[in-house]
């Protein structure tokens, strides 16, 4: 026999879990709506669609997004900026920049990990 006070907590913390979704995913909300600081990142999907990163050097692009993030690395890309969680924090929006060899934008895209 479990103890009444042992059983009222066991309710308790059953019932905490179960309300979390009856708030719209409060929770997931909070966590996965953490994004980017910079105003210029936010807009980084519309920069990608018009194609407006084209052509800026390196120090512009640091200039407009400060430094990549740091700790993130890929073959394919020179640069990652982390954007967004989306999906239930499933997966992950990045601005991704590959530089020329003159260090200037030749390819920027969004990308979803």
């Amino acid at each position: 026999m479990i103890p009444a006070r042992r059983r009222l907590t066991s309710i308790a913390l059953v019932g905490i879990a179960a309300a979390l979704p009856l708030y719209g995913g409060f929770a997931t909300y909070k966590i996965c709506t953490v994004g980017p600081e910079a105003q210029a990142l936010k807009q980084a999907p519309k920069f990608v669609d018009d194609r407006a990163l084209l052509g800026l050097s390196e120090a512009e692009l640091l200039n407009k997004f400060g430094m990549p993030s740091s700790g993130v690395k890929s073959d394919d890309w020179d640069a990652l900026y982390f954007l967004r969680r989306t999906d239930l924090c499933m997966t992950s929006e990045w601005l991704a920049i590959a530089y020329g060899d003159d260090r200037v934008v030749e390819d920027a895209d969004i990308l979803r990990r």
